[in-house]
């Protein structure tokens, strides 16, 4: 039997932050990508530049420009955020993605707003984490948020099989369409939209172990609290609640010796905010012991915590459900989220009477 000689089709390079950063295809010049905001926006080969402009997280207009000559087309998008629609071009997708070889909008954002790989025509969801094959309607790889944690018990599936009214951009957890405040038109009064969610308006914001992001919030008192925003786990070992981050379980005493190497002084605040599923959880609480190892009073969750980052201009708010919305919703992925709804801040050491949870 011959065999086939292997021969290199491309290679690709991740940054620090396990980003795609480069590409080098056969006989082509390497691709480098740059991120804002943790979203890829700009792709750079030889002489040649694409920007992707963005409105919070809306997609809007591709720019192109090589030899001094710039271009730039409008992109119209899905409720997916799917690109569909150009000046000259129009795509369609199956729900899963796929779409003919030969659409000429191979070369912009596709699927959710993704770049297709131009080797393999697969999407590199999570900026290169894990590609997502449209053809066969799954990911190449296994999630490592599962089979215990948030990713579910199919490492391969994409959006759990629902990939109509779900995304998954991060390759890690499908999210619903809408975000959480647009559930907000299913309430009747402004007073009571605003009582459905508790908003911080954060700052100062980092990263640690790639996918555990720390801020500051200032309280009404003028006090500091710092803010941790993470998925939560319970890694059934023993009765206890950890964050998930890097491949890895996350405990207290890791997360604070990280948080002190990266200069943190936990004597500038007077509480802590762990928002994470099951923070509060078990017989040793992440946040318990977090607040043992801090010294700062500490709050986390029972249950489920539902919570997102909304970015407008350099205003950074988190958002936290504390009213039942999904129950209103017309849609069954939302009654069945509702079903599971929970809303139970805990506190661990005395409570800083300041913050209005």
């Amino acid at each position: 039997m011959n065999s086939i000689a292997p021969a290199l089709l491309c290679r690709y390079h991740y940054d620090p932050l396990d980003r795609l950063a480069l590409s080098t295809q056969a006989g082509q010049e390497s691709v480098q990508r740059f991120f804002q905001k943790n979203r890829l926006t700009i792709h750079l080969q030889g002489q040649a530049k694409r920007t992707l402009l963005h409105a919070d997280e809306q997609l809007l207009a591709l720019q192109s420009g090589q030899n001094q000559t710039t271009t730039s087309v409008l992109l119209a998008t899905d409720q997916q955020a799917s690109v569909i629609v150009t000046p000259e071009e129009r795509a369609s997708f199956t729900p899963y993605g796929h779409r003919h070889p030969q659409a000429k909008l191979m070369d912009l954002p596709g699927f959710t707003g993704q770049q297709a790989d131009p080797v393999t025509g697969h999407y590199l969801m999570g900026n290169g984490y894990r590609g997502f094959n449209p053809v066969l309607m799954r990911f190449n790889s296994p999630d490592r948020l599962s089979p215990f944690g948030d990713g579910g018990l199919n490492t391969y599936a994409y959006c759990k099989g629902d990939p109509v009214n779900q995304i998954d951009p991060t390759g890690h957890i499908p999210a619903f369409m809408k975000p959480l405040s647009k559930l907000l038109s299913h309430m009747s009064t402004p007073s009571e939209a605003k009582d459905a969610f508790v908003s911080l308006n954060v700052s100062n914001k980092r990263t640690v172990f790639k996918e555990i992001t720390v801020y500051d919030h200032t309280l009404e008192s003028g006090n500091k609290q710092l803010v941790v925003n993470a998925h939560g786990a319970l890694p059934g070992i023993a009765d206890n609640s950890t964050l998930y981050a890097d491949h890895q379980y996350i405990g207290a005493e890791h997360l604070s010796a990280e948080l002190k190497k990266q200069g943190v002084v936990f004597e500038n605040y007077k509480s802590a905010h762990i928002i994470a599923c099951h923070s509060a959880d078990t017989s040793m609480p992440f946040a318990k012991q977090f607040s043992r190892q801090t010294g700062l009073p500490t709050l986390g969750y029972q249950g489920v915590v539902n919570a997102e980052e909304k970015l407008s201009g350099d205003t950074v708010t988190i958002e936290i459900m504390r009213k039942n919305l999904f129950v209103r919703s017309s849609s069954k992925e939302h009654k069945a989220r509702g079903a599971t709804f929970s809303y139970a801040p805990v506190w661990f050491g005395r409570r800083d009477s300041s913050t209005a949870l």
